[in-house]
C-alpha cells in the first residue's frame, strides 16, 4: 500500500526505487490510497505531472489500484479517466458509504450502504478509529 507520494521530484526518484522493490515480490495487487501531489507545488496536478505519474505507476508489474479518496484533485482525475469510478467514504454522494460509527469494547461498529444490497448492513471490525472504518469500506468496495 502506498499513499501521500510523490509530492516532490525527490519523492519521484524514491518512488522509482520503491517500484523496483515492489516488482521484486509476488503480490496480488498494489494500492495507492491517494494524494499524488499537493497544491503547494505548482506542477502538482498539471497535466504533465499527472501524465508522468500515470507512466510511473504503469511500471508497477502488479495490478494497480489508485484511490484518489480525499485528494483535493480527485474531481479533476475523475473527469480524465476512462475507468469506472467508485466513490467510497463517510459522506453522502459516495457509492459505498459508512455511517452510524460507534466505538465498542472490541472495536468499531458501523452501517454500510452499498450499491449492491447484499453488502449493506452493520459491520464490526476489531480496530479503532474512523480511518479503520474507511479502510474496511475500501476493502468491501474492491
Amino acid at each position: 500500500m502506498l499513499g501521500d507520494t510523490p509530492y516532490s521530484e525527490a519523492e519521484v526518484r524514491k518512488l522509482d526505487d520503491l517500484t523496483g522493490r515492489i516488482n521484486a515480490h509476488e503480490l496480488a495487487f498494489v494500492v495507492h490510497v491517494g494524494d499524488i501531489g499537493t497544491s503547494a507545488l505548482s506542477q502538482a496536478c498539471s497535466d504533465a505531472w499527472l501524465e508522468a505519474r500515470a507512466r510511473q505507476f504503469a511500471k508497477i508489474r502488479h495490478p494497480f489500484i489508485l484511490l484518489p479518496g480525499d485528494n483535493e484533485w480527485s474531481d479533476r482525475i475523475v473527469k480524465r479517466t476512462k475507468a469506472r469510478v467508485i466513490r467510497v467514504g463517510l459522506n453522502a454522494g459516495n457509492d459505498w458509504r459508512a455511517g452510524a460509527l460507534q466505538l465498542e469494547k472490541s472495536g468499531m461498529e458501523f452501517q454500510v450502504t452499498a450499491p449492491n444490497a447484499a453488502f449493506s448492513g452493520v459491520y464490526q471490525i476489531s480496530l479503532l478509529g474512523r480511518h479503520q472504518v474507511q479502510n474496511a469500506l475500501f476493502a468491501l468496495a474492491v
